[in-house]
């Protein structure tokens, strides 16, 4: 749903459904970074339980630690003062979690993350059981589509279910 004028947005509703309803991982471009969180908060199922990332501002990327202390944090799992010291257990804490939620992650800014925290959350994601996975929905600009061609990320971007380019 277009937030502005409330109607469907180029069938991202439904593709949204549909990466859901098989756990998969969708990538969702805009002219800009705001425009496509914009169309798929607008366009998402508010009965379906979501964690909500947002990617900081263009003057820096997110690396894999900071990444994963934050998704610990969106997770409930208590803030950064909290965590442990050991960046591992937090991603163990992290996946543990995943395993117990059918949720949604909504990564706001993944034009922003830098490779390392890329590769660590499609890990995370492809270790679990199809059956057990959560969808993953990444939003951006379309500097998003270049990261996803490195070389290093040709099994995450082969594993992308739907690319949706919003272009209101």
């Amino acid at each position: 749903m277009n937030v502005s004028t409330g109607l469907p947005q180029d069938g991202l509703g439904e593709r949204l459904a549909d990466t859901i309803s098989v756990g998969a991982l969708m990538s969702v471009t805009g002219t800009t970074a705001s425009a496509a969180a914009a169309a798929v908060d607008g366009a998402l199922d508010a009965e379906r339980p979501i964690v909500r990332m947002r990617l900081g501002a263009a003057e820096f990327s997110v690396a894999r630690p900071e990444f994963i202390r934050q998704f610990a944090t969106e997770l409930g799992l208590g803030g950064r003062e909290t965590q442990p010291r050991r960046l591992a257990d937090v991603a163990n804490q992290v996946e543990d979690e995943l395993a117990r939620r059918e949720a949604v992650l909504v990564v706001h800014g993944a034009d922003r993350m830098l490779t390392e925290a890329l590769e660590w959350l499609y890990s995370s994601w492809s270790r679990a059981a199809p059956a057990a996975r959560l969808a993953v929905v990444f939003t951006g600009a379309p500097a998003f589509d270049r990261i996803l061609n490195q070389p290093v990320l040709a099994s995450l971007k082969s594993c992308i279910f739907i690319h949706h380019r919003v272009t209101a």
